[in-house]
C-alpha cells in the first residue's frame, strides 16, 4: 500500500533541510519562513508524510555532497610572468577548488576539452586588447550609457540573474510544482557545472586580465606581449573591479549561457521577458530572448573592463554544450529517451 504524501510538504521540508544545514547562521529566518510555508498545507498524514520524505531527501543530498570538493584549499600563485594572471588586490586568489568540485551532471571539468587562450602575439589577441582598451575604461569615449547600464546591470551573480529570470517565466506560464522542480534542479545543475569547468581552466591557464595586458606591454619590461598592433596605457583602469582570479574562462559568460541553454529548452527559443538586477536597482531591462541575455553578459564583461571578447564567446560554447548535456542526459520526462555524450 502506497501511503499519500504532499508534494507541497515535501518540497518545504527538502529544501529547509539543506538550507539549513548550508547557512546555520540562518536557521531564525529559515524557521520562519519554513513554519509560514508549511502553514499553508492543510494538516493530516499526508503533510506529515510529505514532511518526512523532504527531510529524508535533504540528509541525503548534503551527505552526497559532503566530499564534493568545495572546501577551501590552499593556493600558490604561479612566478610572475609575460600572460601570467596575479591579482590586483589584496587577499588570497578566489575559490581556486571550484575547478575540482564534483560535477552534477557532467563526466568530468575537462570533458569538453577547452583550448588555452590566444598566443599574445596574434592579431586576434590585439582585437581583444583594444577593444577592451577602448570600451571598457572608466574614462572611455565610445561606450554608449547603454553599453554601461549593460555592464553595470549584468555585474550580479549569474546565479542570481537567472534563477530570478525562471522565477519569472515560471509564474508567467503558471508551471506546476514537478515542472518547477525539473527546470530548477536541472538549470543549476548545469550553471554549477559550468563554475566546475570554468575555475578547472581559469587556474590551468592562469592568463591575465586586461588591466595588465593593457598596463604592462610596452616594450620596456619583462611583460612586453611582443605584438605591435598593441599599445600600452600605464594608467587605464576599468569600469569594474577585476575579479581576484584568472581571466580565461568567463565565469560570467559560461554559467549565463548554461542556464539559458536548460530555459530556452523549456520555455522556447523565442520566450521574452523583462528582469531587473541587485548592482543596478531600479533599471529594467527587456529581452527577445535567453540567448539574447547571454549576449549582453558577454557585452557586459568586455564593457566593464575585465574580460577578452573571445575569452566570453568561447565560454558562451562551452556553456551552452553543458546546458544541453544536462537536458538530454538528466531528469528527462517518462518517454523521452534523448541522451549525448557531448
Amino acid at each position: 500500500m502506497t501511503l499519500p504524501a504532499s508534494q507541497e510538504a515535501a518540497v518545504v521540508a527538502a529544501s529547509y533541510g539543506v538550507l539549513v544545514r548550508l547557512f546555520p547562521a540562518a536557521k531564525p529566518a529559515l524557521d520562519a519562513q519554513y513554519a509560514a510555508s508549511l502553514a499553508q498545507i492543510p494538516e493530516g498524514d499526508s503533510k506529515t508524510n510529505g514532511i518526512a520524505v523532504g527531510e529524508f531527501v535533504a540528509e541525503e543530498m548534503v551527505s552526497l555532497r559532503s566530499a564534493d570538493g568545495s572546501a577551501p584549499i590552499s593556493y600558490t600563485l604561479p612566478p610572475a610572468g609575460l600572460g601570467i594572471w596575479r591579482p590586483t588586490s589584496p587577499g588570497a586568489p578566489a575559490v581556486p577548488q571550484w575547478g575540482g568540485m564534483t560535477p552534477f551532471v557532467l563526466e568530468s571539468a575537462t570533458q569538453f576539452n577547452v583550448a588555452g587562450p590566444p598566443e599574445l602575439t596574434t592579431a586576434d589577441y590585439a582585437a581583444d586588447v583594444n577593444e577592451v582598451k577602448f570600451y571598457g575604461g572608466t574614462t572611455s569615449l565610445l561606450r554608449t550609457p547603454d553599453q554601461t547600464e549593460i555592464a553595470r546591470f549584468w555585474a550580479e551573480s549569474t546565479a542570481i540573474s537567472f534563477n530570478r529570470i525562471a522565477r519569472a517565466m515560471a509564474a508567467e506560464r503558471q508551471t506546476g510544482l514537478a515542472e518547477n522542480a525539473r527546470l530548477f534542479a536541472l538549470m543549476n545543475m548545469a550553471l554549477s557545472d559550468a563554475y566546475v569547468v570554468v575555475f578547472e581552466t581559469k587556474y590551468r591557464f592562469n592568463f591575465w586580465r586586461p588591466i595588465h595586458a593593457i598596463r604592462e606591454n610596452d616594450g620596456t619590461t619583462r611583460y612586453d606581449d611582443g605584438n605591435p598592433d598593441t599599445v600600452p596605457d600605464p594608467t587605464w583602469t576599468p569600469l569594474l573591479a577585476t575579479p581576484a582570479h584568472p581571466e580565461y574562462l568567463s565565469g560570467h559568460s559560461g554559467t549565463a549561457s548554461a542556464a539559458a541553454e536548460v530555459l530556452t529548452d523549456f520555455f522556447g527559443q523565442h520566450a521574452g521577458f523583462s528582469t531587473t538586477s541587485t548592482t543596478l536597482p531600479g533599471v529594467v531591462r527587456s529581452l527577445s530572448s535567453f540567448r539574447d541575455a547571454v549576449s549582453e553578459v558577454a557585452d557586459a564583461r568586455v564593457f566593464g573592463g575585465i574580460h577578452f571578447r573571445r575569452t566570453c564567446l568561447l565560454s558562451n560554447v562551452v556553456g551552452k554544450k553543458i546546458g544541453k548535456f544536462a537536458m538530454k542526459n538528466y531528469l528527462r520526462p517518462l518517454g523521452d529517451d534523448r541522451s549525448e555524450s557531448q
